[in-house]
């Protein structure tokens, strides 16, 4: 990462605020954060979608209305373009598009106590190691937490209920858990100061990806009958998650990286409320684990 003393031109960072703001743990968490509340309100409008049609179909459309969404605001804030970031924004969206379909694959077979979880302590820890690998400063606490979210995923994913099918649950979870740390992989790798263009080639290339897999299956890749509303839904939630992760990392990747992945505190009180996600002792407590353990790696 950059110094955060090294001034910037006018509109180099997409947030007009103070550059020694910019570069703080606190900031990397709350745009992290911010980004996982995102990830669960989408839940709302995907799911329906799901219900009525497939994972493929929803994920494609999704991530239509999100590319569009970000294209309009990386052209209306003139943001800089470099290749090479709008092409690891690609590589991110490849993975992306890979976790969210099976992330829905997952939610079809089990609820999103037992799904959320799992995607989201691969997608902390994956990415969490990689940065530490490249040289990011790891202390104690940090490594205590990761800890601390293995745990928590060992009990979300020790029971499961009725009608449930736990090991295809846990098996899609892992699957689009590494969708999403490729995803968050190539978020890490986009340079600074390079304005939201990245995000555009990464909900752009899981488009692509999607709408392909979707011809190739022949399952219709557009919203279903009457639910564009949901589609705009997902998609507009999608991008805002695309723009605060962008931020979260650009603040601090370690932190960015494993604050998001604490969506499943939104996810699953979004089955709870909306979906009837039935939610045992065990779980909430893994679910809490997951939390703090999230809480540690932010803070460590």
């Amino acid at each position: 990462m950059t110094d955060a003393t090294v001034p910037r031109r006018p509109g180099d960072f997409p947030f007009a605020v103070p550059v020694c703001v910019r570069h703080t743990r606190p900031v990397a968490a709350l745009f992290g954060l911010l980004g996982a509340l995102a990830i669960g309100i989408s839940d709302i409008y995907g799911r329906r979608m799901v219900a009525v049609s497939s994972a493929l179909t929803a994920g494609a459309s999704l991530q239509l209305f999100a590319a569009l969404f970000l294209l309009i605001v990386a052209t209306v804030t003139t943001s800089p373009f470099d290749g090479a970031d709008f092409g690891w924004g690609g590589l991110s969206g490849i993975g992306l598009g890979i976790g969210i379909t099976c992330y829905y694959s997952g939610l079809v077979r089990a609820s999103s106590t037992i799904v959320a979880p799992t995607v989201a302590a691969l997608s902390a820890l994956l990415p969490f190691a990689y940065t530490a690998v490249r040289g990011a400063d790891v202390g104690p606490i940090q490594v205590l937490g990761a800890l601390t979210v293995v745990a928590g995923l060992i009990l979300v994913t020790g029971g499961s209920v009725a009608g449930e099918d736990l090991r295809g649950g846990i098996t899609w979870g892992i699957l689009s858990g590494l969708g999403y740390s490729l995803g968050a992989v190539g978020f890490v790798e986009v340079g600074e100061s390079e304005g939201w263009w990245p995000t555009v080639g990464q909900r752009g290339a899981a488009m692509l990806l999607l709408f392909g897999f979707a011809l190739i299956k022949g399952v219709r890749p557009l919203p279903p009958k009457g639910h564009l509303r949901n589609a705009l839904g997902a998609g507009l939630t999608t991008g805002v998650t695309s723009l605060l992760y962008l931020a979260a990392i650009e603040a601090d990747p370690t932190i960015g990286v494993v604050a998001i992945s604490a969506f499943p505190a939104f996810s699953v009180l979004i089955g709870r409320t909306f979906f009837g996600d039935t939610v045992r002792a065990p779980q909430a407590a893994g679910i809490a684990l997951v939390i703090a353990g999230v809480a540690a790696v932010s803070v460590g």
